[in-house]
């Protein structure tokens, strides 16, 4: 009876509701994604190549990497607000967790690079490439597919990150399910499938993802 009358509170206009917030999910995750991403390469080569922007870089970047994503949010909104630069929550999460992101990247493409053999440099160098092509075409692809399961890694936990944005009232995949929970009462039902749907939508990354890497292996 219990479960029975929880069903009936539920309606299927909340199913689509919960499938918006899941594309705002991704939709966030996306960009942040791709702005750490964009950002994280070109860093993570100098820090690997230079030891001047490694220096200067590694106070930011370990910061970033270490203080709690809920600090960073909040701190980032009050800078902005005080500057008279007020973000919307969208906008504020893209450019917190895209900061997140770029910096793991760094480190993930400064570690990936330093791994690759110094035998493969100097082939390339003897085969009269420069610098820039023994970068382009042989260190940097090695580098990027030995870096890639930590990427999907770092992108993964970008996904459970975001719901840290409903705070500031995005209504994300988390925010959805306390606004359902709230109105419903059932949290087990809301939150378990809410729940069910992270797991989903990280599975499905995951086994896309691990094509790709099958794929760069061959």
């Amino acid at each position: 009876m219990h479960y029975t009358a929880a069903w009936q509170q539920l309606h299927w206009s909340d199913a689509l509701y919960v499938l918006v917030a899941s594309l705002r999910t991704l939709q966030l995750t996306f960009m942040s994604v791709l702005l750490g991403t964009l950002l994280g390469i070109p860093l993570g080569v100098l820090r690997a190549l230079s030891p001047v922007v490694r220096v200067l870089s590694s106070p930011l970047v370990d910061v970033v990497r270490s203080v709690p994503m809920i600090i960073q949010l909040i701190i980032l909104d009050t800078c902005l607000s005080i500057s008279g630069w007020p973000l919307s929550a969208f906008q504020l999460g893209t450019l917190a967790l895209g900061a997140w992101m770029t910096m793991v990247t760094a480190e993930i493409v400064r570690g990936a690079y330093e791994a690759v053999a110094p035998g493969l440099r100097r082939v390339a160098r003897s085969l009269g490439m420069s610098s820039w092509q023994e970068l382009r075409v042989v260190s940097l692809p090695l580098a990027l597919r030995g870096g890639f399961p930590a990427w999907v890694g770092a992108a993964l936990c970008l996904v459970k990150d975001s719901a840290l944005v409903g705070i500031f009232g995005y209504v994300e995949l988390t925010k959805a399910g306390q606004i359902l929970n709230a109105r419903t009462h059932h949290t087990f039902l809301v939150l378990g499938g809410i729940g069910a749907t992270y797991f989903f939508i990280c599975h499905v990354i995951t086994f896309c993802t691990r094509r790709i890497e099958r794929r760069m292996a061959e």
